[in-house]
């Protein structure tokens, strides 16, 4: 992850601009824009767009435990 893009500091799902790659262990999303990312997901191996504040709720993090990378 630390040869793609820039390393952007995250507070906030507000912060996050469309295209911005993000990183947890084992997972890479793509912020889409409206609080939405496009991921794999697991149990299925399809393509789909969630709400990113669903998936932290469901993986009991916040913004700042994810590493985001921008394009640059």
């Amino acid at each position: 992850r630390a040869a793609v893009g820039v390393a952007a500091t995250v507070a906030d799902i507000g912060d996050l601009k469309r295209g911005d790659l993000i990183f947890r262990p084992g997972h890479v999303m793509i912020y889409a824009g409206g609080g939405t990312v496009i991921h794999a997901d697991g149990a299925s191996m399809t393509g789909r767009r969630d709400e990113l504040a669903g998936l932290l709720r469901r993986w009991g993090c916040g913004v700042g435990d994810l590493a985001v990378r921008r394009p640059g």
